[in-house]
């Protein structure tokens, strides 16, 4: 029972966390994400939630509308000969305070790497058993992943200039580690439907948050999933 309580590490199959290829590309109907959310207890209204979501994601498309943004790729994901992935995408977020939404909180066209503890770029050894990361190509770190051993996860993000100056805090930093039990366990799933349609899905429903929000640390929950959509 105290290793379910208490554990150590996110336990089920990450083997594909940091691929993109799992099921075939179809042009115009293939979209990849992954996706975070953190709840914080609000300390001045314990009824209610501070919270940040954090998106990056691409499509195989000419163009798309983002939030009334067009977003035009302009190239298309490319993987390499160890396995490693730079794709043309979006790095999106907002955060409600507890009383203000800030949205866009971040919304910046990027090309990204996305790599597991296996490619040479990993600052060390790996097995291919989670570990790894997405880190868009910008000056500010707006990077996601998931350390070694699969211990835990880590987010970082900045705001961009306009949600500054209506008032958004402009760093966030977030250490995740496994909660309890079942909802720190990877669940899976899988449906192709035909043609190569469907659906490709892991989600971690539960974990610990830490978020640190320009030098204020704050505990809370967190909620993660990548997705492969093809429709």
């Amino acid at each position: 029972m105290a290793m379910l309580d208490n554990p150590t590490k996110f336990e089920g199959d990450f083997s594909s966390l940091w691929s993109l290829d799992v099921m075939p590309t179809i042009h115009g109907l293939s979209w990849w994400w992954y996706w975070v959310l953190i709840l914080i207890p609000d300390p001045n209204n314990p009824k209610r939630s501070r919270q940040l979501m954090t998106l990056w994601s691409t499509k195989e498309t000419k163009a798309i509308r983002v939030s009334g943004h067009w977003w035009k790729p302009g190239s298309r994901m490319y993987k390499d000969d160890h396995g490693g992935f730079v794709i043309p995408g979006m790095v999106c977020a907002w955060w409600y305070d507890g009383e203000k939404m800030h949205e866009p909180l971040t919304m910046r066209e990027r090309r990204m790497a996305v790599v597991s503890d296996e490619h040479p770029l990993w600052p060390g050894d790996g097995g291919g058993l989670g570990a790894g990361a997405i880190v868009p190509i910008d000056r500010e770190d707006l990077s996601m992943g998931m350390n070694p051993g699969n211990e835990s996860m880590w987010l970082s993000l900045s705001s961009d200039k306009d949600a500054r100056s209506r008032g958004a805090p402009s760093k966030f930093d977030a250490h995740l580690t496994p909660w309890w039990g079942p909802p720190s366990e990877l669940t899976y799933k899988n449906n192709e439907i035909a043609l190569g349609m469907g659906y490709d899905i892991l989600r971690l429903q539960g974990m610990k948050a830490r978020l640190v929000v320009d030098g204020e640390a704050f505990e809370g929950t967190a909620y993660f999933q990548k997705v492969t959509v093809q429709a």
